[in-house]
């Protein structure tokens, strides 16, 4: 599918870079001279064209018609007779269907050899000075690791993708990645790598030498935690977010204040499961104060929340379920079951209804499961 000689698959990958690879590279810079460098947003601008381009392929009955997409209206309603909202959220879920057309678009690329690049060299110097910025730029004030985390862990296993006849160069982005993500501070991000690096691994039949790398890795980080514990005090643990989560779990106030948003969720599903409460937290000035896994959905948005949360992790699950049991190792389905995977275990257990990864998987998700039906693997 060509448009004014670009091709739909490319914008998809340059979008996908604009909106993390790129946005999360030129954001220690943006902290460094304080000054905001939008990439991510020109990332939601080209993924909403790409979103037009899936509608109209819709329309001509080329492209399955994403059935969450019939829901966003109701969502708006739903915002609009909100006591709590505010304008910018129309733009959330407008970007929703943008990352969703990028992560499709971004599928297709892959797919059409995307991953096989001949250019190895550029792409590794530019992961070796994204993690250099990472590590120099992280203890600027100001540096928000949220901001970095994903898209750096996205990236890392992407590349080991791209190098996967490469061994050492596989190594070296498993613990360079792990490394980086501990010293911004990114405890769901160093987990969320971890895991999704170990289904990666494990899917891919030239992977079987990992077993050794991911269980050394796994001790040697359990005696670091060992070592910190019994030679350092305690308010150097507290001050350690990977430390206190595992020896001062009491104190952890990051923990605490999920569990109570949790547990402040459920009480506003209880009241208001058929419509939600849109932005409830904003009642207390607390924006922002969602559950941080899939039950935001369902307390903003009620019974619509929990059909878009269906209709969005069912590709997903899907495409996890075949690269897991299909005894045919296509690369790119492993590829993408990484990403599906990746997001599915952060929003059952990290994440909200504002992650940007999981819409992202989805688009992408939707796209494999399609070919997945059709027994289309090239």
């Amino acid at each position: 599918m060509k448009y004014f000689k670009f091709n739909l698959s490319e914008l998809g990958f340059f979008a996908f870079a604009l909106f993390f690879s790129f946005d999360a590279f030129f954001y220690p810079f943006s902290v460094l001279i304080d000054v905001n460098i939008p990439v991510g947003f020109f990332g939601v601008v080209l993924g909403f064209l790409l979103f037009l381009f899936l509608l109209k392929s819709c329309f001509l009955r080329k492209v399955k018609f994403p059935a969450f997409i019939s829901l966003i209206p109701i969502v708006f309603f739903l915002i609009y007779q909100s006591d709590f909202s505010v304008k910018s959220d129309y733009y959330i879920w407008l970007r929703v269907l943008s990352i969703f057309s990028v992560g499709y678009f971004f599928s297709l690329w892959v797919f059409r050899g995307g991953l096989e690049l001949n250019s190895s060299v550029f792409i590794f110097l530019f992961y070796l000075i994204f993690c250099f910025l990472c590590l120099v730029l992280s203890k600027v004030e100001g540096f928000n690791y949220l901001r970095v985390s994903d898209a750096f862990a996205l990236t890392s296993i992407l590349i080991a993708v791209m190098f996967k006849d490469s061994y050492l160069k596989n190594l070296l982005i498993f613990l360079i990645g792990g490394v980086v993500l501990y010293y911004i501070g990114s405890r769901g991000g160093l987990a969320l790598f971890f895991i999704s690096f170990v289904f990666m691994a494990f899917r891919a039949n030239s992977y079987s030498k990992y077993y050794l790398v991911f269980s050394f890795s796994f001790f040697i980080f359990i005696g670091y935690l060992y070592f910190f514990y019994k030679y350092t005090s305690i308010s150097d643990i507290n001050n350690n977010r990977f430390l206190r989560i595992v020896f001062e779990t009491q104190n952890d106030t990051s923990l605490i204040a999920r569990e109570a948003l949790q547990e402040h969720a459920i009480d506003v599903i209880k009241g208001n499961f058929y419509l939600g409460k849109y932005a409830y937290y904003r009642d207390f000035g607390q924006d922002g104060s969602y559950a941080h896994n899939f039950l935001s959905f369902i307390a903003e948005l009620g019974v619509v929340g929990l059909l878009l949360f269906f209709f969005l992790s069912w590709p997903q699950l899907m495409v996890i379920r075949h690269s897991i049991f299909s005894s045919r190792k296509n690369l790119n389905v492993i590829a993408i079951s990484t990403i599906c995977f990746y997001s599915m275990v952060g929003i059952f257990f990290a994440k909200s209804y504002v992650w940007p990864v999981f819409y992202f998987a989805a688009g992408a998700g939707f796209f494999v499961s399609s070919r997945i039906r059709g027994n289309l693997y090239e």
